[in-house]
């Protein structure tokens, strides 16, 4: 119905008739209706705000291995250990702040910030990655230009040699980006994103995919796109719930999943173009930087 809504950590989320609700455990999942959503049901909602509520676009029900969570909000109140933001469509929730939490902007109340992160135990949300809009236009990714070669996400200048003469010995770099994983015959979905650390010389580098959707115990193949060339970067195989995920990272124990053994020479994870997931060598899932 046109009220139909569900609460999720105290914040009301509307269902409506073009919301798509299926269950997990089947790859793709099953149809559900939404008058089988029932209290304590564990859910994965996506969506986005509409006339001022959260409309969700999809729900699927049933537990899962838990992946990032990627939010937006106003910051309301300071904590001793974080903040409090005031999430568009209704509802607040604490953010935690550490000593591995990157900061790109100024934390005051009334600023607008994007945030990425993973639950706690007391539901609130362990930043890993917190950027603030600065220029007050409601996206903080273009203030701060993450993903972008040679350019900074706050915390120090980028690395272009033009920077050189305003460097310093504590001078860093971190960038990134983050890409949605896009299927046009399936609902197969997921995602692919580059962080680059640089610090006083020292470069370290991630690389991680994730997807869900997919079919349980299938093989699916990553190639990595760096231009015209292409690099077949290993497989994943899809848990019971259907999703499968990895992390590339340099210097990792696992020469399969060391980034330094599978990047081409003389390139780095901001010259990533684009990923594809392949299954029985049909591409089945990708997506551009």
């Amino acid at each position: 119905g046109e009220n139909t809504s569900i609460s999720i950590m105290g914040v009301d989320v509307y269902v409506d008739s073009s919301t798509d609700i299926t269950r997990r455990g089947s790859g793709g999942g099953n149809s559900v209706a939404a008058a089988e959503l029932m209290a304590g049901d564990e859910v994965n909602v996506r969506g986005g705000s509409q006339d001022g509520l959260l409309l969700a676009t999809r729900i699927h029900v049933g537990s899962r291995e838990q992946g990032n969570i990627e939010l937006e909000g106003e910051i309301v109140c300071l904590t001793d250990s974080g903040f409090t933001i005031d999430i568009r469509g209704g509802g607040t929730t604490d953010i935690i702040i550490d000593d591995d939490t990157s900061v790109s902007g100024d934390i005051v109340e009334g600023a607008f910030v994007e945030i990425e992160g993973k639950l706690n135990s007391e539901f609130a949300v362990l930043a890993f990655e917190i950027v603030v809009d600065v220029d007050g236009d409601g996206d903080a990714d273009d203030d701060n230009k993450r993903g972008k070669r040679g350019q900074g996400n706050g915390n120090g200048p980028g690395n272009d040699d033009d920077n050189d003469d305003n460097s310093d010995d504590g001078a860093s770099i971190e960038v990134g980006a983050e890409i949605s994983l896009n299927s046009a015959s399936s609902e197969l979905k997921g995602k692919a994103e580059t962080r680059y650390r640089e610090t006083d010389g020292s470069v370290s580098q991630k690389f991680e995919i994730e997807i869900e959707d997919a079919v349980a115990g299938a093989s699916y193949v990553i190639v990595v796109l760096f231009g015209s060339e292409s690099v077949e970067f290993g497989s994943i195989t899809a848990n019971d719930l259907g999703v499968a995920e990895v992390e590339y990272e340099t210097g990792d124990d696992d020469p399969d999943l060391d980034l330094s053994a599978l990047l081409p020479d003389g390139s780095d994870v901001r010259d990533i173009t684009g990923v594809q997931i392949l299954l029985d060598g049909d591409i089945v899932l990708e997506g551009d930087f």
